[in-house]
């Protein structure tokens, strides 16, 4: 009875510290492909692009409005370059709007 008691403990043992080893860091989620990374930071930037050029054309309150566009692209694709998290749905936002 003694030695099935040792056995299971040494069998659980090696399953937890196996799962932990494996499962990487607490709390941080694995990065993105860096092909996948480069292609969104690419839209993130051509949309960034367009709407400077929009600001360029536009007069007034439009204008300023393209202008806010464009910095908060700017600051997605500064966060994405320092391996920041950044939701999906803060990228659909940007890109969409």
């Amino acid at each position: 009875m003694n030695t099935y008691k040792i056995a299971t403990v040494s069998v659980a043992l090696v399953i937890g510290i196996g799962t932990a080893a494996f499962a990487g860091p607490a709390g941080v989620s694995r990065p993105a492909s860096s092909a996948l990374q480069q292609n969104l930071m690419g839209e993130l930037q051509a949309a960034a692009e367009e709407s400077s050029h929009q600001a360029a054309l536009t007069k007034g309150s439009g204008r300023q409005l393209y202008q806010m566009k464009t910095v908060e692209l700017d600051d997605m694709i500064g966060r994405l370059k320092r391996g920041e998290q950044v939701s999906p749905a803060e990228v659909n936002k940007a890109l969409r709007d």
